[in-house]
C-alpha cells in the first residue's frame, strides 16, 4: 500500500508541471523568504492578486509570467516552511524546478508516514481488527486527490500526519491511560500542531476531552475467562482521581513551550486582537470569491466538495468522467449505509467491543464533524468548496469508510472483498493520473 502511494505521488510529481497545484507557489515563496532571509514573512496587502491569479492558473503558470508576488500564505505557521527551508538549502544551486521536486518529495515522505500513522491508529482504535486496519490505510493512501496533493509543495501533508499522530496518541491514553510519558508525548504533538496549520487546532479540545473523560475510568482486570489468559479487561465509571493539574499541566507545558513564541510573535507582528493572523489575512485576500447565500450556491458547494474530496485537480480545473463521479457517489453511499449498521451493531452490542473502542470511535467521529464545522464555518465567508479541506480528518473517514463496508461484506468474503476493492482503486488512481491530469498538461 505505502509502495503503490509512493509509486503514484511519485509521478504526479513528475507529470504536474511546477506551479499548477492549489497554492502552490505562495507556500513556495514561504520557504524561499524563510531560508534565504532567515526570517519569517509578514503577510501584506497585496500580497494576493486575484486578477493575476486567474491569468496564472489560465495560461497553466507559464516561465514568462513570474510568481514571485504571490505571498498569500505568509499567514501560515511555520514548521513545514522550516523543514522545506531546510530542503531549499540543501537543493541551492540547482535549478528551480529541481528545487521544486525536491520540496515535492518532501510531501511526499510526510505522506507515507501519514499511512503509517493511520494504521497505528486504526490498530489502537480495534485491536484484532486487522483487515479493518489494513483496508482504512489503503483507502487514505488510493484516494486520488490525496496522491496528487501530496505531491505539491504545500502543508497539508505534515498537517495530516501530526493531526493523526495527535489522534493515535489519544486513542492509545484512552486505552491505556495517559500515564506520564504519554502525556508528555502528547503535549509535544499538541504544540507542533500549533506550529502547523489552523485547520488542526480541533486537536486541543479533542486532547482535553480525552483526558477528562480517561480520568473517570478506574481500571479494574477483572479476567472473564477466571484464568489468566484470554480475559478481558472492564471499566467502572468512579470520581475523578487526584492529579488532574498535573496531567493537564504535563500535556500543557511543552505544547507551549513549543508553540508559545508563535503567538508571541504575532501579537507583536499583527497586534494583541489577531494572534491567528485571521483578520490581517481577511484583509489581505481582496478580490478572493465571497459566499452567495442561495439554493444555487448549496448546490454548489456540495456537488464541488465532493468531487475535490476524490479527484478534481489543479486549480479545481481537471475534472474526471461523470461516470466516475457516479461509481464514487454510489461507493459514498454503500459505505455510509455499512457505517450505519456497523455503528448500531456496536451500540446494540451485536458486536463485541470494550469502552475504550467506543469512546476512541466516539473521539474519531468527533474529530470529523470539528474539521467538518470549521470547513462549514470558513465557507460563511469565502467560496472554498474544496474537499482537501477534510482531509485533517482522512484518518477517522479511512476508519469509518472501512468499517462500514466491512460490516455489509460477509465474513468469508471479506478479505478478498478488501483486495478486489483496493485494486479497483488502484485502477481509478491510474485513470486519473493518466486519462485526465497528465494529458490535460501535455505530460502523459
Amino acid at each position: 500500500m505505502v509502495g503503490a502511494y509512493l509509486v503514484f505521488a511519485g509521478l504526479y510529481a513528475l507529470k504536474v508541471p511546477k506551479w499548477n497545484a492549489p497554492d502552490e507557489p505562495a507556500h513556495f515563496n514561504y520557504v524561499k523568504h524563510l531560508a534565504t532571509t532567515g526570517t519569517l514573512p509578514v503577510l501584506q496587502p497585496g500580497d494576493y492578486d486575484q486578477d493575476y491569479l486567474l491569468q496564472l492558473t489560465t495560461a497553466r503558470f507559464p516561465d514568462s509570467l513570474p510568481v514571485d508576488g504571490l505571498r498569500y500564505e505568509s499567514h501560515q505557521p511555520p514548521l513545514y516552511y522550516l523543514l522545506g527551508a531546510v530542503v531549499y538549502k540543501a537543493s541551492e544551486g540547482a535549478s528551480l524546478d529541481r528545487q521544486v521536486m525536491a520540496l515535492r518529495a518532501l510531501s511526499i515522505f510526510f505522506g507515507a508516514l501519514l499511512l503509517l500513522a493511520v494504521y497505528a491508529l486504526a490498530g489502537l482504535t480495534l485491536p484484532g481488527r486487522p483487515l479493518l486496519a489494513l483496508a482504512a490505510t489503503a483507502f487514505v493512501g488510493a484516494v486520488p486527490m490525496q496522491q496528487f496533493l501530496s505531491a505539491a509543495v504545500q502543508n497539508d501533508s505534515l498537517s495530516l500526519l501530526v493531526m493523526t499522530l495527535v489522534l493515535a496518541v489519544l486513542v492509545a491514553g484512552l486505552r491505556y491511560g495517559f500515564a506520564d510519558r504519554l502525556a508528555l508525548v502528547l503535549g509535544l504533538l499538541l504544540g507542533l500542531a500549533l506550529l502547523t496549520k489552523v485547520t488542526i487546532y480541533g486537536a486541543v479540545p479533542l486532547a482535553l476531552l480525552a483526558i477528562l473523560v480517561r480520568r473517570r475510568w478506574q481500571v479494574r482486570p477483572d479476567l472473564a475467562s477466571g484464568g489468566t489468559t484470554g480475559g478481558t479487561l472492564t471499566f467502572s465509571v468512579s470520581r475523578p482521581a487526584a492529579g488532574l493539574g498535573r496531567q493537564l499541566a504535563l500535556v500543557g507545558g511543552p505544547a507551549l513551550l513549543v508553540s508559545g513564541w508563535w503567538f508571541v510573535r504575532n501579537a507583536l507582528t499583527y497586534g494583541w486582537l489577531d494572534p491567528l493572523i485571521q483578520a490581517r489575512h481577511a484583509a489581505a485576500v481582496v478580490g478572493q470569491p465571497r459566499t452567495v447565500y442561495s439554493w444555487q450556491g448549496l448546490e454548489y458547494l456540495a456537488t464541488t466538495t465532493f468531487q475535490s474530496f476524490w479527484a478534481q485537480f489543479g486549480w479545481m480545473g481537471i475534472l474526471v468522467d461523470r461516470r466516475l463521479y457516479q461509481a464514487l457517489l454510489l461507493l459514498t453511499v454503500i459505505g455510509t449505509v455499512g457505517l450505519a449498521v456497523w455503528l448500531w451493531r456496536l451500540t446494540s452490542g451485536r458486536e463485541r467491543s470494550d469502552r475504550p473502542a467506543r469512546w476512541s470511535l466516539s473521539v474519531l467521529g468527533l474529530s470529523f464533524f470539528v474539521v467538518l464545522g470549521e470547513f462549514l464555518y470558513y465557507n460563511l465567508t469565502f467560496i472554498q468548496a474544496q474537499g482537501r479541506y477534510l482531509f485533517p480528518a482522512l484518518g477517522p473517514i479511512g476508519i469509518f469508510f472501512a468499517g462500514g463496508l466491512l460490516a455489509l461484506a460477509p465474513r468469508r468474503l471479506a478479505w478478498a472483498g478488501a483486495v478486489a476493492l483496493w485494486l479497483a482503486f488502484l485502477v481509478l488512481d491510474y485513470l486519473c493520473l493518466f486519462r485526465f491530469v497528465a494529458p490535460y498538461f501535455g505530460t502523459a
